[in-house]
């Protein structure tokens, strides 16, 4: 396959000693050269070295979540990365004595060190699940032409196990260094991107690297805080005019013309901006942000993969009430994915925030397992009743409001929507995070799409 002025050009180099023809050539090419080699008697300037090489059957699927080997055998992103030495192994090696004319000497010292197999990494990764969110993320994101991607998580409520880890864009593990998404090869054509820069963004795992606005969906959040606190109960109503005046700033609902009287539940389900500003200053400045603390907004997940972002959150001494304003509602702050879907986990769940993580467990070549996931939450945020009372309203946004596209006959499925603008004019982040059952949550699952273009609602 190689070229043959090509190759005789690099044979007439001088400055090093060899020149490497090609890398990493499957077996049916190497026995090829081989019988090349003997032909041609060829032993004493063509030869191969042993390597070994990384194949990856699934292709795409799980792609940021794996990572990859690269050239050299090391992991370069991903489990890949974290788990390299694991996984790898030790190399075998005999070390002996020769004599200047490089015969081995019997008497002389000898030793010989046995190769180490690498353990095997187990994750939460179900292979069916992983399927659907990278089937449905790419015909959401084709159908609304987002400009900038999106990602799916679907989570174990009971463990934070990942279930499923969608990115857009994409990448084919086998050929890591390639781009095949359709929108990155259009902007290197039209000079927009470089092809380096097109490769970060496809290996990026932006379910977990990147920060958002979380807009609505953390409305669920701020719910669960108002009422294991007692500031808001079921049998509260809420008015909205359509704005609401903070300080000297008009805060707008979406509803311009309002929502007028309505009880707790409708407000979460016509997803009401001033009705939640109201419920943040019942709330407080201080018990909001130590909510914001305990459901784990105000630090990073710890979960088990490299390059895990951090929230952007106002200080502690410095969260005023327009802060809390905009935060009631989801705003001017940002979180990550696995964050927010990890805070909404512990809304439903009974109550329970879990550190999410990929791996299960780590096995050696004699199936001793080595390490094994903890399961264990890490804190009761909110007793069970408060979470039941939770899960039933965001069943009811499925039910009869906001969510309804959710909505699937003969399954009890709770939700948020979500919508946010950007510091970047007309362009939007939308959301949704559902689970089910809804009377004894099971999965979570979370899809945002990032700059659609036509659409502007997380219930859409």
């Amino acid at each position: 396959g190689l070229d043959r002025e090509d190759v005789m050009a690099r044979l007439k180099k001088t400055k090093s000693a060899y020149e490497v023809l090609a890398e990493k050539v499957e077996d049916d090419v190497a026995d090829q050269i081989r019988a090349f080699i003997d032909e041609n008697d060829l032993e004493g300037c063509l030869y191969l070295t042993a390597d070994s090489k990384r194949y990856y059957p699934y292709s795409t699927m799980a792609s940021q979540v794996i990572g990859f080997v690269n050239k050299a055998n090391e992991g370069a992103y991903g489990l890949e990365a974290l788990y390299n030495l694991d996984l790898a192994g030790q190399d075998g090696k005999i070390i002996t004595a020769k004599n200047a004319s490089g015969t081995e000497m019997p008497s002389a010292y000898s030793s010989y060190t046995d190769a180490v197999d690498g353990y095997n990494v187990h994750t939460t990764i179900d292979a069916t699940i992983q399927s659907y969110c990278e089937k449905y993320l790419a015909e959401g994101i084709a159908e609304y032409d987002a400009q900038k991607g999106g990602f799916v998580i679907a989570l174990d409520c009971d463990s934070g196990g990942v279930l499923g880890m969608a990115s857009a864009p994409t990448y084919d593990l086998n050929d890591y260094s390639k781009v095949i998404d359709k929108k990155l090869l259009e902007k290197i054509d039209k000079k927009k991107m470089t092809e380096s820069d097109a490769l970060y963004e496809m290996w990026r795992n932006k379910a977990l690297n990147d920060t958002y606005e979380p807009g609505s969906t953390f409305k669920s959040v701020v719910l669960a805080s108002a009422l294991e606190e007692g500031t808001t109960s079921t049998k509260d109503s809420f008015y909205c005019s359509g704005q609401v005046r903070v300080g000297s700033w008009p805060i707008r609902c979406s509803n311009r013309s309002g929502h007028g009287q309505q009880t707790l539940a409708e407000a979460v389900g016509h997803s009401c901006n001033p009705a939640f500003i109201e419920i943040g200053q019942k709330l407080g400045t201080e018990k909001f942000y130590s909510y914001l603390e305990a459901f784990g907004i105000t630090e990073a997940t710890g979960i088990d993969l490299p390059g895990e972002g951090e929230s952007v959150l106002w200080d502690k001494k410095n969260f005023g009430i327009t802060n809390l304003a905009t935060a009631s509602f989801g705003q001017r702050f940002t979180v990550t994915p696995i964050q927010l879907i990890s805070a909404v986990n512990a809304v439903v769940n009974g109550g329970y925030l879990y550190q999410p993580h990929v791996v299960s467990s780590v096995v050696d070549k004699d199936g001793n397992t080595t390490y094994e996931a903890d399961t264990d939450p890490v804190r009761q945020v909110i007793s069970e009743s408060t979470s039941a009372t939770c899960a039933e309203i965001l069943e009811g946004v499925v039910t009869s409001y906001t969510g309804q596209n959710a909505y699937q006959a003969g399954y009890r499925i709770g939700g948020k929507t979500g919508t946010s603008q950007t510091l970047v004019k007309d362009e939007y982040i939308v959301s949704f995070v559902g689970f089910a059952p809804a009377d004894d949550p099971e999965v979570l699952a979370m899809c945002i799409i990032c700059n659609p273009q036509g659409v502007y609602y997380g219930g859409t």
